[in-house]
């Protein structure tokens, strides 16, 4: 659930009174969309997203959407505005999101407010399939998970609904954060032909109101109608990128729900630790291991895994109903076609908590779950491989140490202290570090571009690449409109970035298209950051602000090669190869890549 934005300043941890009165603002909003749908997987969604939401946080969030928060971050993020996996006593929490707390000022809520995709899906889209625990397919032909029912039940049903799926798993993703979902599904068939292979979506259920991006991270229902669209809109998007042979990846907040009392985006009116239709007291964690229930020491795992993430209303995953509810939302989502999650703060959820919600998705899901790396810290991202990947942060962590301090082995040595390649679910930066320092950001765009290069050039993790929206306040959410939904991104228009969509981008996804298959080699000359490919490749990367000429081995065969992140093949752009080395020149900054596809004439 840590949050892009960077941890306030103070975090203050907000009781259920104060939070009322930082709720009140948001009350006044005009509701964005009436909660009408009748959707037949509300009951497994709304579960979900409670789950989702980190306690701290969703006791600080007022909304039902308190399962948008982003699993990984949400969980990991600490009281520290700038770090999400931020312990209160250590920075190592880089995804502390700010909830709108009672008297704290926007500037200092903490930034874990997120939406969970538990929104009520409608039951028009669930078709067959017997329920969890039946014999019914869940779109994919695979068997339910646990219990019986009828989809459209909302009481365990199953989410088979003969939707199409597309593997995940290989393929370079994209997170288009706080994108709409028909925003996505116009943008998919462009994602494809850039390369592509999946994207992910901000938390997709009902959340609490107010115009920071992180209330889409506090969950009040699970209702699929959000500030990024409806149940309609959601499955258009979902059909649209699967016809373009794009995955889809849900951000799934189900560690806890809203912190405080109000009304959602869709008009679902909460109270802390009540989510009518959903949740109960009795479904939270009541930790009392700290004065006010919230994490105090990140070195004590009972307290990440059972108290609250600043208020955050912490679902009890230990409960048999808890876990039935949320693993019924999850494959509810499935049954309309999505091809995985990311579980937003999976750190604050017991290993075998989340392995019994996941536990009989259908096969080929993908499973992406958010576990803040810290020193020294009793959970680790190791703890959780067993049902999927986990997001590396210490990768980010080196690659923005490495290039900022022109360190070049320090790129080289990514698998020291990480997960396995294989385990991994590799990036730059997110939603989170984008807002509390702890990576490479667009704020220094040549080191940004080395950034992703190296990680598009590399063949550690899965890699992951992020696109948002520009802003000066850390809390500032996208464009919304006169009823507090969120604008449409529109490329060229600000504040979207884009940043997907830039050149390198598009050169590196071809270049790894070319050399797929072929491991790296690793080494460091000087400044010089080199990646080879064997025979088929060659990346380059120069981390220093002074140009560099010389030779590096190489095995790609004697001619000479058009550099593919050149503009065009003359000049610099052209590198002659001989004797099992390239002649080449890298102006400060700047990177070389060489593959057999592209070959001087």
């Amino acid at each position: 659930m840590a949050s892009g934005r960077a941890l306030p300043r103070t975090i203050t941890r907000p009781r259920r009174a104060r939070t009322a009165r930082l709720l009140a603002p948001l009350l006044a909003l005009p509701l964005a969309l009436p909660l009408a749908l009748p959707l037949a997987l509300a009951p497994p969604l709304a579960l979900t997203l409670a789950l989702t939401l980190t306690p701290p946080l969703a006791r600080t969030l007022t909304s039902p959407l308190a399962l948008t928060l982003t699993p990984p971050l949400a969980l990991v993020a600490t009281p520290t505005p700038t770090a999400r996996t931020i312990s209160p006593p250590t920075p190592t929490a880089a995804r502390v999101r700010k909830p709108p707390q009672t008297t704290v000022s926007a500037r200092d809520q903490v930034a874990w407010v997120r939406k969970p995709p538990h929104a009520t899906v409608s039951a028009h889209k669930q078709t067959g399939g017997t329920g969890a625990g039946g014999t019914g397919s869940a779109g994919s032909g695979a068997a339910g998970a646990a219990g019986a029912g009828s989809a459209g039940s909302g009481t365990g049903g199953g989410a088979g609904s003969g939707a199409s799926h597309v593997a995940v798993d290989g393929r370079v993703g994209v997170q288009l954060f706080q994108w709409t979902w028909s925003a996505i599904a116009a943008e998919c068939p462009a994602l494809a032909a850039q390369g592509f292979g999946f994207v992910q979506t901000s938390p997709v259920v009902e959340s609490i109101r107010g115009p920071q991006w992180w209330t889409s991270y506090q969950p009040v229902s699970d209702s699929l109608h959000s500030k990024l669209g409806t149940p309609d809109t959601f499955s258009a998007m979902i059909e649209a990128c699967h016809r373009a042979g794009v995955s889809v990846l849900v951000d799934a907040v189900i560690n806890h729900m809203a912190a405080g009392d109000g009304v959602g985006v869709a008009g679902s009116p909460y109270r802390h630790y009540e989510y009518p239709g959903l949740w109960t007291s009795a479904d939270f964690h009541h930790c009392g291991l700290t004065p006010d229930d919230d994490i105090a020491n990140y070195q004590d795992a009972a307290q990440v895994q059972t108290c609250e993430l600043v208020n955050l209303a912490d679902l009890d995953t230990s409960r048999p109903n808890v876990r039935q509810r949320l693993h019924q939302f999850l494959a509810d989502l499935v049954g309309l076609g999505v091809d995985g999650f990311r579980i937003d703060a999976a750190k604050h959820i017991a290993p075998t908590d989340l392995q019994a919600i996941l536990a009989g998705l259908p096969a080929g899901t993908a499973v992406f779950s958010e576990v803040i790396r810290g020193g020294g810290e009793p959970i680790t991202p190791e703890q959780y491989t067993s049902f999927g990947r986990v997001y590396e942060f210490a990768y980010s962590r080196k690659l923005a140490q490495a290039l900022s301090l022109t360190i070049a082995g320090n790129i080289v040595t990514a698998g020291t202290g990480a997960l396995p390649s294989a385990q991994a679910v590799s990036f730059v930066e997110n939603h989170d570090t984008e807002r509390n320092g702890q990576s490479v950001t667009r704020a220094d765009a040549a080191l940004h571009r080395l950034a992703e290069i190296v990680l598009l050039a590399d063949d550690y993790g899965l890699p992951e690449l992020f696109s948002g929206y520009a802003f000066s306040d850390r809390d500032a959410g996208p464009p919304e409109g006169p009823d507090g939904s969120v604008a449409d991104a529109v490329c060229g228009t600000a504040p979207w970035t884009c940043s997907h969509r830039l050149t390198h981008v598009t050169a590196m996804l071809r270049y790894r298209a070319t050399v797929a298959g072929t491991p790296v080699s690793r080494s460091a000359i000087g400044d010089l950051v080199v990646l080879a490919r064997r025979d088929r490749g060659l990346a380059v990367v120069n981390v220093s602000a002074a140009a560099v000429q010389g030779a590096v081995p190489t095995a790609l065969a004697p001619g000479r090669y058009c550099n593919v992140l050149a503009t065009s093949c003359t000049g610099a752009a052209v590198v002659e190869v001989a004797h099992g080395q390239a002649a080449v020149s890298a102006g400060g900054h700047e990177a070389v890549v060489l593959d057999v596809d592209h070959v001087a004439g």
